[in-house]
């Protein structure tokens, strides 16, 4: 199980969802227009298992989407893609890489949005634990 599997596991799931928006990967610019989706990784803990006699890996570690919206245009647009965001991740929801499994360990949580220069921005955290097999 590495990282790179983990991480594209869990975009193929957002990046599989017709949401008619753009999406800003980790790294990579983004010049379309609003509203798109930013995505990160802020977050991972690695913890292994050897000293306790077997090779299971596991990472904790969040995914954050951000829902990007034009200010001054009210808040509906940015929290109707936020809830979409949310239903892609409900808790349980297991998905399948090369090594090991992710796993959603708990409800989406849509945070509150916020102005942020010319952007209305609406964060999503996603929790996951991938195993290793």
């Amino acid at each position: 199980m590495n990282k790179k599997d983990i991480v594209n596991g869990l975009k193929d799931v957002l990046d599989g969802a017709i949401f008619g928006v753009g999406v800003s990967w980790p790294n990579l610019d983004y010049s379309g227009s609003r509203p798109f989706l930013e995505v990160s990784f802020p977050t991972v803990v690695r913890t292994g298992a050897t000293l306790k006699g077997n090779q299971v890996v596991r990472e904790i570690g969040r995914m954050m989407v951000i829902v990007v919206a034009d200010l001054n245009e009210g808040e509906d647009t940015a929290n109707d893609f936020a809830d979409q965001v949310e239903a892609l991740f409900v808790e349980g929801k297991t998905i399948a890489i090369t090594g090991g499994n992710v796993v959603i360990t708990a409800p989406p949580e849509i945070r509150g949005g916020f102005r942020d220069g010319p952007d209305w921005r609406v964060p999503v955290l996603i929790r996951y634990t991938a195993t290793s097999t």
